[in-house]
């Protein structure tokens, strides 16, 4: 409430010095008014210099002649004779995914994080791996010299100095999983699914077949009927291991009325050593497997038939 150039005001300010509820301030107005115009004043200039300060954080920053001497002299050899074989874009995938051949990239870093923290030594895992620390040792081989530890070491302390960077280098793209379980089920965790309800309950036999029969009446299809025995057991036979039953067999099958005579048969195919080589024909051609090298040179692949015993092995275990 104004009242010429006072003003109430209520305060809550504990203390000998607090105001009582609804007493005038003894400040004028006028006063205060300049007194907030001044403290806005100042806090403009506070954002200011914040908004400055994160736009030069984003900037590369500017390192004089003396410190890219050293860079240059002192760190950049050491970079290329112990690292760059391995996290330079001179290979064709860096280790890691790190590259020391740029500020940059260290800043960035590999599948770890970033290798440098500028100013800060003992919290750069570049450091730690040349003094083979707990969790990483480099270079592998040899440990390297005090000197040239002690130089990374300086250089890491004086901020890293670094000549201007013509390309920048772009952070790999996270591990998204929630994105990746959009896009795909394979990301997404096993559920057991609600059985569904079919019009026609006599036909399934299992829980699997209603899932079947589902689609099937969702799409206005009827279930075709079932194959007598002589056509299952051929069917059997030629999906498991691609030869034809012999007639003994399949009068064996015929004449056995027991409920299980199907799953018998299943069971002495999948045993059987052409099962392994039928299946496995599609992983070699999937691996487009040969024994000779097929060309106008035709010469035989020694030992080519060892990897295909193996694939069979494997199926049939």
């Amino acid at each position: 409430m104004l009242a010429e150039n006072n003003i109430t005001v209520r305060a809550a300010v504990s203390g000998p010095n607090r105001f009582a509820l609804g007493t005038r301030s003894r400040v004028p107005a006028r006063k205060r008014t300049l007194a907030s115009v001044r403290g806005l004043g100042w806090l403009a200039v506070a954002l200011l210099l914040a908004f400055t300060a994160t736009v030069r954080a984003d900037e590369e920053p500017k390192f004089d002649a003396a410190a890219l001497e050293f860079f240059e002299k002192e760190v950049r050899p050491i970079l290329a004779e112990r690292c760059y074989e391995c996290h330079s874009a001179t290979t064709a995938e860096p280790k890691g995914g790190l590259r020391v051949d740029s500020r940059a990239a260290m800043l960035v870093g590999g599948e770890t994080g970033p290798a440098i923290t500028p100013g800060k030594p003992n919290e750069s895992l570049l450091i730690d791996a040349i003094n083979y620390g707990d969790i990483y040792q480099m270079p592998p081989k040899t440990k390297m010299p005090p000197r040239e530890i002690a130089v990374l070491t300086k250089w890491v302390a004086m901020n890293a100095p670094w000549p201007p960077e013509e390309t920048k280098v772009i952070a790999k793209e996270t591990f998204d999983i929630e994105r990746l379980k959009a896009e795909h089920w394979c990301w997404n965790p096993i559920q057991r699914p609600e059985t569904p309800e079919v019009a026609n309950t006599d036909w399934p036999r299992q829980t699997l077949d209603r899932f079947i029969l589902r689609r099937l009446e969702q799409a206005g299809l009827t279930p075709s009927a079932a194959a007598d025995k002589r056509t299952l057991i051929r069917r059997v036979y030629f999906d498991l291991i691609g030869l034809p039953p012999s007639p003994a067999e399949v009068d064996a099958f015929v004449a056995d009325d027991s409920p299980k005579a199907l799953e018998v048969v299943v069971d002495r195919l999948l045993d059987s050593p052409r099962f392994g080589e039928r299946w496995a024909r599609h992983w070699l051609d999937l691996v487009r497997y040969a024994e000779t090298y097929g060309h106008e040179f035709d010469f035989p692949i020694p030992n080519a038939f060892r990897y295909r015993d193996y694939v069979i092995r494997a199926f049939n275990e």
